[in-house]
């Protein structure tokens, strides 16, 4: 786990082997990891930039569509991959 997160912490994500010791595994790295321990949720909150959108939804039709609906305007996107787990 610790080489996860190491790995994460630098920019690292997806097959990412950190250290010769698991050279021959699969080792799937969370993007996510890095924040899991450097984060606090005031900070993330305030960073988030659909949030005051979403403020008064009130089903999963409603953010589903405010997610999509910011995530058609950004200019760029990463291109989606499934996550093996």
């Amino acid at each position: 786990m610790h080489g996860q997160i190491a790995s994460a912490m630098l920019g690292m994500s997806g097959n990412a082997q950190f250290t010769q010791r698991t050279h021959n595994s699969v080792l799937f790295v969370n993007p996510l990891m890095a924040m899991y321990f450097t984060v606090t949720v005031e900070g993330l909150a305030a960073r988030h930039l659909y949030l005051p959108p979403l403020e008064g939804t009130q089903t999963i039709r409603q953010i589903t569509g405010i997610i999509g609906g910011f995530r058609e305007a950004l200019a760029v996107r990463r291109t989606p991959k499934q996550f093996p787990h």
